[in-house]
């Protein structure tokens, strides 16, 4: 599965599974804050987050289920 780990300005890390589409122009993400929803495929577009800023949400994707 891909999942790519992207950062919003605040520094908020976001999940995102490009592959896995929703509705028109949406794929799944995941937050540690509010989990799995679905967000805008331009999210693609944050700037990437680093190994160090994606501890905290792999930790909760491995508790999730999700290998990583």
């Amino acid at each position: 599965m891909n999942i790519v780990f992207k950062k919003f300005p605040s520094g908020e890390v976001i999940a995102l599974f490009p592959q896995s589409t929703q509705i028109l122009g949406y794929i799944d993400s995941y937050m540690v804050v509010g989990q799995h929803s679905p967000a805008h495929k331009d999210l693609l577009d944050l700037e990437d987050a680093s190994p160090s800023e994606c501890a905290e949400i792999i930790h909760d994707l491995r508790l999730v289920g999700y290998a990583i």
